[in-house]
């Protein structure tokens, strides 16, 4: 990989301790996916920050803090294992809660914002065909499909470095011709929130693994809910960039014909979606029929203004039922900016936590006495069973609120 005297000083140590391991990362990186050079990028978003699932890369944090490292470009970090205001009503222990806090510490030190949440996007716009280094599966799709940025799917390590070089290893989603579809997903049945878009992306993900794939059929479909298809596919597979025909960014593209879009000008394979495999991908993301589940959520990925207005919505004039538990899951900017509408009084009146800096998937739900959710995320339902160790019931958000005020 070409390295510019600038970087070739960075790799002997000329310039810190920290920027040389940075850069001894990306270039390892680089060398094994076969990047030409390094580029320039506008933002980083680093996971790796629950306590939860961080474990003894605390140590790490501390040595590159000690060592004065310092992000070169905005940097943001993923949620937390807690809400750093209502931790004590989760329950976390005292412990737990310094110990995060010592983790964002580390992290602030480095000059990264402790944004604390997987839409990164709500906070800062990102422009058409930017190059960034995100981590967070859910981000990153978001950021490729619905913005039209670049980024490959980095890890917490990876996507830390870039933060403290401010570049990133050129392969991958960052070229061209690697940003082509190569899966048609046709479509047949008419799709409506959320969690419609999310059992399609867990369905998707499967299939289509690495692939990109291209949608035709969906009218009509909201940010919200492609960001629900976009965190799915991620999870079920390993997808960081979908098109989907006559709506997403780089599928409008009036220079290009739609030959253009796809690798060898075709699909490489294409699959239909009809009612009854829509229906078999919820009941797949529902591991046990449980009537009552401890704890109904929403937030993964963390809600929208639009999305934590919809619950509201949905909760007029109603109440959760003595003895369950709603939570709802978003940043604290978008909590700013529904409280200005009213929108959080009226959740927390119908009896709804709302918790920020966190998510369920980073969280310590067992401690909490949750053995089971019900929930409308596909990614929620997809990764809980494995980490989070609990029951899950996957539906679409009215059935939710009927089963926790009647």
């Amino acid at each position: 990989m070409y390295l510019t005297r600038e970087e070739e000083r960075i790799l002997r140590g000329e310039e810190g301790y920290t920027s040389q391991v940075a850069m001894r990362i990306l270039v390892a990186l680089g060398d094994i996916f076969g990047a030409d050079r390094l580029i320039p990028i506008e933002s980083a978003h680093i996971s790796g920050v629950s306590h939860k699932t961080l474990g003894d890369a605390v140590d790490f944090l501390e040595k590159l803090q000690e060592e004065g490292a310092k992000a070169r470009v905005y940097s943001s970090i993923n949620p937390c294992g807690l809400d750093l205001e209502k931790w004590a009503e989760m329950p976390v222990t005292k412990d737990l809660y310094e110990a995060q806090l010592r983790i964002i510490s580390l992290y602030s030190g480095m000059g990264v914002d402790p944004t604390l949440t997987c839409t990164p996007y709500y906070l800062k716009d990102v422009r058409e065909g930017t190059h960034l280094a995100w981590a967070e599966s859910s981000a990153i799709s978001y950021a490729n499909s619905l913005l039209g940025a670049r980024t490959n799917r980095e890890g917490g390590p990876s996507a830390l470095a870039a933060a403290l070089v401010g570049k990133t290893p050129r392969y991958g989603l960052h070229l061209d011709e690697n940003r082509k579809g190569d899966y048609l997903v046709d479509v047949q049945t008419p799709l409506e929130g959320a969690s419609d878009y999310g059992a399609l992306g867990a369905l998707v993900g499967r299939g289509a693994e690495m692939r990109v794939p291209v949608f035709s059929g969906l009218k009509e479909c909201s940010r919200d809910w492609l960001k629900s298809l976009g965190a799915a596919m991620a999870a079920s597979g390993a997808v960081a960039l979908y098109h989907v025909m006559g709506v997403t960014p780089e599928w409008l593209l009036k220079s290009r014909s739609d030959s253009q879009l796809w690798r060898e000008g075709k699909p490489e394979e294409t699959v239909k979606v009809d009612g009854r495999q829509l229906k078999d991908a919820y009941s797949s993301l529902t591991t046990s029929p449980i009537d009552v589940p401890d704890l109904a959520f929403v937030g993964c990925p963390h809600c929208s203004v639009s999305e934590v207005e919809e619950v509201a919505q949905l909760m007029e004039g109603k109440k959760v039922k003595g003895g369950r538990r709603f939570w709802l899951c978003t940043s604290r900017h978008v909590k700013s900016l529904a409280e200005k509408g009213g929108l959080i009084t009226r959740l927390e009146a119908a009896g709804i936590k709302v918790y920020c800096d966190t998510c369920i998937i980073v969280t310590w739900l067992k401690e909490a006495g949750v053995d089971s959710i019900i929930t409308n995320s596909g990614k929620a339902a997809y990764y809980a069973p494995q980490f989070c160790n609990v029951e899950v019931v996957f539906d679409r958000l009215p059935e939710i609120v009927k089963r926790v005020t009647e």
